[in-house]
């Protein structure tokens, strides 16, 4: 395959190129991803609980296990978040909205109540940004 006669048939050279070079930036590094992937973790976390009350009808307590999975693995993604990055502020101005600000909310309440106070100091200032801006 030759991806010059591809890109030969559009007029514009704006996409030259982007197959041919390697990037050193995968999706999963970006704070985009980071921001996105905690907002979506902790907004489908009921379905999530659904899903394993399903698969695993016998175990009681599945709800508090669905939830302990999910807000440790969206704290994952959410502590690579740091303000003191300019691409990092932008993601979160990106996503900010009500839901976001209800992700960050609900998980100091879950990391209160297993007081986890670092992550919580951590969420409160990206709340705070996103407050503010």
């Amino acid at each position: 395959m030759d991806i010059d006669k591809i890109f030969s048939l559009f007029n514009s050279e704006s996409g030259q190129g982007l197959l041919t070079k390697k990037s050193s930036t995968r999706v999963e590094d970006t704070a985009l991803f980071h921001v996105g992937m905690f907002r979506k973790l902790i907004l489908n976390e009921n379905f999530f609980n659904k899903g394993l009350g399903r698969d695993f009808p016998i175990l009681k307590g599945i709800d508090v296990l669905s939830e302990i999975v999910v807000f440790h693995r969206a704290y994952f993604y959410i502590d690579k978040v740091k303000l003191t990055e300019e691409l990092n502020k932008e993601a979160l101005k990106f996503f900010n909205g009500d839901e976001l600000k209800v992700c960050f909310k609900l998980s100091i309440h879950f990391f209160e109540q297993n007081e986890a106070y670092e992550k919580c100091a951590h969420l409160k200032k990206l709340l705070d940004f996103c407050e503010e801006s």
